[in-house]
């Protein structure tokens, strides 16, 4: 009997064990001469969007290393680039210096052509725009809650939703979050919407990481680490965790999270790499990162 209920515990606790999401062996997938950085995955998983040191420029490329391609060398245009729902558009913020201060633009990039269009002019004070559909657009403008039909050119104010205001104005998100007021005048970091867009996690400056519902009620804590990217379930993040001496960073491992109980184990970790800004395929076989030491981006797949 004693050998029964053994066999039965071990049943019932596997489906929790085979859903901890394990790291294959990363492949080299871009390198060049400038450091690549930031890589974010096309909604279909059919290509990856990165930029370089600095957030110059916008490179595409397949996953399987095929097709690589520059469609953008502006300054700041990596930023927080993000890929509209059909694949077809990067939405962007660029810096312009004039008499030595630094404007912003925000535009569209087509990911096939690398036309783009111009959605506001050089302006100081813009934040970092999201997508609300495949064609309107939120952010704010000087603090400013503002939403801009792409299709209509037209802009208006508008309430941001919690991710919203996250991702374009990170120092007074808290302030404007009711249950984050106890960290107001921390920014918030690397905000990421969970693919079911239930849940939020992010990181607060010198706090660790966090989770929340998508309207910014019931926060809590899930331990330490930075850029969350979500698994397809919405219930696991893959997050680095990384050191430093003061001057540069001198380690980094992979680690998943489950969002629900704040249990983690360690996804990935190798001597010779440095994986920073992880980023999960949507269909959560495949997770891209850039590697600090050498300034490439790397690719792997996930086992479960």
């Amino acid at each position: 009997m004693k050998q029964k209920f053994i066999l039965l515990a071990l049943l019932l606790s596997a489906p929790a064990c085979f859903a901890q999401p394990k790291a294959g062996e990363p492949e080299l997938l871009a390198k060049g001469e400038t450091g690549f950085m930031c890589p974010t995955w096309s909604p279909d998983g059919q290509k990856i969007a990165f930029t370089s040191d600095g957030f110059k420029g916008v490179w595409l490329i397949k996953p399987d290393g095929k097709n690589a391609t520059q469609i953008s060398d502006e300054a700041g245009v990596g930023y927080k680039m993000s890929w509209n729902a059909d694949g077809t558009t990067l939405l962007v913020r660029t810096n312009v210096e004039k008499q030595h201060l630094i404007y912003h633009e925000i535009k569209t990039i087509d990911a096939s052509t690398g036309k783009t269009q111009l959605l506001m002019p050089a302006t100081r004070g813009l934040g970092i725009a999201t997508w609300r559909s495949v064609s309107d657009i939120a952010l704010t403008k000087a603090k400013r809650p503002v939403a801009i039909s792409i299709n209509k050119k037209q802009s208006k104010e508008s309430t941001l939703s919690a991710f919203e205001l996250m991702v374009s104005d990170p120092f007074n998100a808290a302030a404007g979050i009711p249950e984050l007021a106890a960290y107001a005048g921390k920014p918030i970091l690397n905000p990421a919407l969970s693919p079911d867009k239930s849940k939020i996690a992010f990181q607060i400056a010198g706090k660790g990481l966090f989770v929340c519902n998508s309207d910014g009620t019931n926060v809590y804590s899930i331990g330490k680490g930075s850029k969350p990217t979500w698994m397809p379930d919405s219930k696991y993040v893959i997050v680095a965790r990384v050191r430093d001496n003061g001057e540069i960073f001198t380690s980094s491992e992979l680690y998943a999270i489950n969002t629900e109980t704040a249990e983690e184990t360690l996804f990935f970790n190798d001597s010779n790499l440095l994986p920073l800004t992880p980023a999960v395929s949507p269909d959560g076989k495949k997770i891209v990162f850039e590697n600090d030491l050498d300034g490439g981006i790397y690719i792997m797949n996930i086992k479960k």
